[in-house]
């Protein structure tokens, strides 16, 4: 049998860039539809995560700095609806 699987959203939430930032900080800038609600996560281990924020997808582009970011020497990201 033939299976194809195709996403019927749009624009998923994804990340567009993260960037390290000079102070240590860590830019995210995230894609969704507009008006998504969704929260990204972060992981020290790839197995715990933690919400750092909700946020609204607003125009379908969404910037978020992570200002904990310079305390934990590494950092893993994802998010979820």
């Amino acid at each position: 049998d033939n299976v194809r699987v195709e996403s019927l959203d749009p624009q998923p939430v994804g990340f567009k860039s993260i960037t390290p930032l000079a102070d240590g900080k860590v830019s995210l800038v995230l894609t969704s539809k507009p008006g998504d609600s969704f929260a990204p996560e972060s992981s020290t281990n790839l197995d715990a995560w933690q919400a750092l924020t909700t946020l609204s997808g607003g125009d379908g582009t969404t910037n978020f700095v992570d200002s904990n970011a310079p305390a934990i020497p590494k950092r893993f990201y994802r998010t979820r609806h």
